[in-house]
């Protein structure tokens, strides 16, 4: 029987998954919520509300226990050093000629980061450089963010930001490895820095790729066979002198899906796939085609869940791998005409 492009089961949700979860294990919150959370958390934090799914209640009377006494968050030395690299970089896009939807894009993740900090209890004082403070790009060692702040820069060229990029992605990868609840938005903003890197021409230098768990390996190969299957289509209707980026993009997905097929465990292909409209000239097969990259990435983090550190990638190299193939997915679709999300791989409301 025919998948549809998407190879999401029939009778489920946006998530793919028919109890709604996204790929999120069931002691943990749902990456809806946690982006429900961005959209509506200054009334949250005004008007009192309770999130009964994760335990937390965020309330406008919270007294804020001392240090000493105050017991930490899940993952929280992780999301305040994830907070400070999205504040640092909107800054620096700010000072960026036409960087003001970078800089947007940061903000939001700042924002939605203080949210999480805010229910965990994290004073304000706790969570690194304000947002007005910038870490320059200029003064960072190789693969590492300086810890310390600046003034910004009156104009930041676009290579200084594309080197802050890379050197936030790779100053968080380590963190994957210890990510406990937090690991999707975590894993998320590190695709999301890798692929702006990249998009800015400084393209990141990814770690060895580590071998994928089967069931990570899985969740991923259906997208990645109805992006092949789609660009196989689309490029029969697409004039040969204008074929040539489609099939290098054919090409990468290929590469992509033979290596994820060998990993042990993985299924057959599908005999085929359920086109989501009549594909019969250029513009349908350019829709097609970016509709099948859209999945690709709204569902990159779907195999999260199985990607938990070994003792032979204790640094998280597996989670390493789901981003890179996260931000790959990302490049792919938003060079195809997909609108840069803030958090890849997570459902926004």
């Amino acid at each position: 029987m025919p998948h549809d492009l998407t190879d999401r089961p029939s009778g489920t949700g946006a998530t793919g998954r028919a109890d709604g979860r996204d790929g999120i294990s069931a002691g943990m919150p749902s990456r809806r919520l946690l982006l429900v959370t961005a959209g509506w958390w200054g009334a949250a934090l005004s008007a009192g509300v309770t999130l009964s799914a994760c335990g937390l209640r965020l309330e406008d009377d919270v007294t804020l226990l001392p240090p000493a006494l105050r017991r930490a968050m899940p993952d929280e030395d992780l999301l305040v050093a994830a907070r400070t690299r999205a504040a640092a970089l909107a800054v620096l896009a700010r000072s960026t000629p036409d960087g003001a939807l970078l800089a947007g894009r940061h903000e939001r993740q700042r924002d939605l980061l203080d949210a999480l900090l805010d229910a965990g209890g994290v004073p304000a004082d706790a969570r690194g450089p304000s947002s007005t403070a910038a870490l320059s790009p200029s003064s960072a060692p190789t693969g590492a963010l300086p810890s310390g702040s600046v003034p910004p820069s009156p104009t930041v060229g676009t290579i200084d930001l594309a080197a802050a990029h890379g050197a936030a992605t790779i100053d968080a990868l380590p963190g994957l490895g210890q990510a406990g609840v937090y690991r999707a938005v975590l894993t998320s903003l590190v695709a999301h820095d890798g692929a702006t890197a990249a998009a800015l021409g400084a393209p990141v230098p990814w770690p060895q790729p580590a071998p994928l768990p089967g069931a990570t390996a899985t969740a991923l190969l259906g997208p990645t066979r109805a992006a092949v299957y789609a660009a196989e289509v689309a490029a029969a209707h697409i004039a040969p002198t204008d074929r040539k980026p489609l099939l290098a993009l054919l090409a990468a997905l290929q590469t992509r899906e033979q290596a994820l097929a060998a990993v042990p465990g993985t299924p057959p292909a599908p005999l085929g796939f359920q086109l989501p409209f009549p594909v019969t000239d250029a513009p349908s097969a350019a829709r097609v085609v970016l509709e099948a990259l859209t999945a690709l990435v709204d569902r990159g983090l779907d195999g999260l869940d199985g990607a938990e550190p070994t003792a032979g990638a204790a640094s998280g190299d597996e989670r390493a791998e789901v981003a890179r193939l996260l931000g790959q997915a990302l490049g792919w679709a938003t060079a195809a005409g997909m609108p840069w999300p803030d958090f890849p791989g997570l459902a926004v409301p």
